[in-house]
């Protein structure tokens, strides 16, 4: 072996760590509107948290409000809907947002 072949290594499955939680799973989603009050305390929420999340206007991007209808299974009722870990929060409910973060 020449000093220029790096080494390898193998890792001890026993030992190996696993993410406790997949990165897909932990993802916070707000749908909501540019008019929105409530959308924009939720963002703000998140900010101070220090959280990252992705905000998508249902009125400018179709996709998202499509993507969303797909969510709750049905058409939109109303601004905001955030998407917390995979639970839906219908509206700015801190209660409801706060459980599913501590989830």
């Amino acid at each position: 072996m020449d000093n220029t072949t790096p080494p390898t290594f193998t890792q001890d499955p026993a030992t190996a760590q696993t993410p406790a939680v997949n990165a897909v799973e932990r993802k916070i989603t707000i749908y909501g509107a540019e008019w929105c009050g409530y959308c924009h305390q939720a963002m703000d929420y998140f900010e101070k948290k220090n959280l990252n999340f992705g905000y998508h206007d249902i009125e400018k991007e179709p996709m998202a409000a499509e993507e969303l209808t797909q969510k709750l299974g049905g058409p939109v009722q109303g601004v905001p809907v955030i998407d917390v870990y995979g639970e839906i929060i219908l509206g700015y409910d801190l209660a409801k947002i706060n459980a599913a973060l501590a989830k």
